[in-house]
């Protein structure tokens, strides 16, 4: 409840807000609230969707993928695979099976319009560090993160690939 209020909350500020006091990333806030509107303007089209979150560590030893699959707004699966070193991680966890969130590896179940809220969470904080947002070529959220600083490590890397029109295949 908590996270979904402060989500709530940065949003209206990022789409609201004209101006930013002294210290924001303006620039970076603005990208998102563009992005956020292409959302938003493809979201009907985009009814039921899937994208990829990628989880990484800078020296590149773990490599995480978590597939998230969205229908009418609800998460219906959530598709995972690892390689750490030399082994190699994959699973899948369906609503229909009952499986949904019941590992502790991979993102946590968010959706596009929640990864959104995390950005907008990140360029609302008043930080020393620069936001870097990157969209895709149609203006779809590609990535957001702060470079070497963890003080929130749930939102401080959002990198996002292959935003798809597809189903759960379960």
């Amino acid at each position: 409840m908590r996270n979904s209020l402060l989500f709530a909350l940065a949003l209206f500020f990022l789409c609201s807000c004209g101006h930013y006091s002294e210290g924001h990333n303006e620039y970076a806030a603005n990208k998102i609230r563009q992005s956020y509107h292409v959302w938003l303007d493809k979201k009907e089209e985009y009814a039921n969707y899937s994208y990829t979150f990628i989880d990484y560590d800078d020296a590149q030893v773990r490599n995480w993928q978590t597939t998230i699959y969205v229908e009418n707004g609800e998460i219906t699966c959530r598709y995972f695979q690892a390689i750490d070193n030399l082994s190699i991680t994959v699973w899948l966890e369906a609503a229909k099976l009952n499986t949904l969130n019941t590992h502790a590896e991979g993102s946590p179940l968010r959706t596009l319009d929640q990864r959104y809220g995390d950005c907008s969470l990140l360029a609302l904080h008043d930080h020393d560090s620069k936001l870097f947002v990157t969209v895709f070529e149609d203006g779809l959220l590609n990535s957001c993160y702060i470079p070497n600083e963890y003080p929130y490590p749930n939102y401080s890397r959002i990198k996002i690939e292959n935003i798809l029109k597809r189903t759960c295949p379960f």
